[in-house]
């Protein structure tokens, strides 16, 4: 716990850098123009926070009460490392304290990473982040490589989990994909469609099943001439509910809202 606030501290702390394009000229008729810019690719460091009234993802709620998500990252030519983190007044339930490590890369709307969650179970008091006890209900780390497609008016995405998730059942290993498309209605609202295919750990689906059909807004506020935050809010329907595995919320509705800043 100890490493986590540590990291969720350095986050905030975090600065942008840029790098300045180079000019080079060329003297043509005793006149120099531009011949070609060359920008270096700009290394960009970021952070921010999400304020937020649950812990809540593929329509899991993980908690009963507010959560503070901090996150930080540094991106260059399309390659980004990000922090996530989440802190939350999870109640009676477990993992509402949870991290997420990122390495992606983007190019034109396509993007593809890989990702390491890590559940903080307040029930293990023995938990460490470098030890594994070869029980996956006791192990927080999940892994899971995503690709998405993000366009103007849609986007897509595909999470498959391949460390850590695999569920025997029938002396048979299942291993669930979380599937997601969104679409956009009007400025600012869209509707949303999101599945598991099969039981997941990371997911914490025991069945496959209709996870996500909802709507879901968001808009910009501005906070004075510099500052703004977004506004989210999501309303979800979850058909599937009833197989979300315990130590979770098992909510047929989840209504969603946060400020990112």
């Amino acid at each position: 716990m100890k490493r986590f606030l540590v990291l969720i501290i350095l986050s905030l702390f975090s600065l942008s850098l840029y790098s300045q394009a180079n000019l080079t000229t060329e003297k043509k008729s005793d006149t120099t123009v531009v011949d070609s810019v060359k920008q270096k690719p700009k290394l960009i460091a970021y952070a921010g926070a999400i304020a937020a009234s649950r812990n809540y993802a593929r329509g899991v709620n993980f908690g009963v009460g507010p959560s503070f998500q901090p996150y930080a990252g540094l991106s260059i030519a399309g390659v980004t490392f990000e922090i996530f983190g989440a802190l939350s007044f999870n109640g009676k339930y477990n993992y509402g304290t949870t991290h997420d490590i990122s390495l992606s890369y983007e190019y034109k709307g396509f993007k593809i990473g890989v990702h390491d969650y890590f559940f903080f179970n307040k029930a293990d008091t023995t938990h460490n982040y470098f030890f594994e006890t070869g029980d996956p209900s006791m192990d927080g780390h999940y892994y899971e490589v995503q690709a998405s497609y993000e366009h103007k008016w849609f986007s897509v995405l595909a999470g498959y989990n391949f460390h850590n998730t695999n569920l025997k059942i029938e002396d048979k290993y299942w291993t669930g994909v979380y599937l997601e498309v969104k679409g956009n209605i009007i400025y600012g609202l869209s509707a949303i469609v999101g599945a598991i295919t099969g039981p997941s750990y990371l997911n914490f689906y025991d069945k496959a099943g209709i996870a996500i059909v909802g709507i879901e807004w968001n808009r910009k506020i501005n906070l004075g001439k510099k500052f703004f935050t977004i506004l989210d809010v999501k309303f979800h329907v979850n058909p599937n509910y009833k197989n979300i595995s315990a130590g979770v919320q098992r909510a047929p509705v989840n209504i969603f809202a946060s400020f990112t800043f």
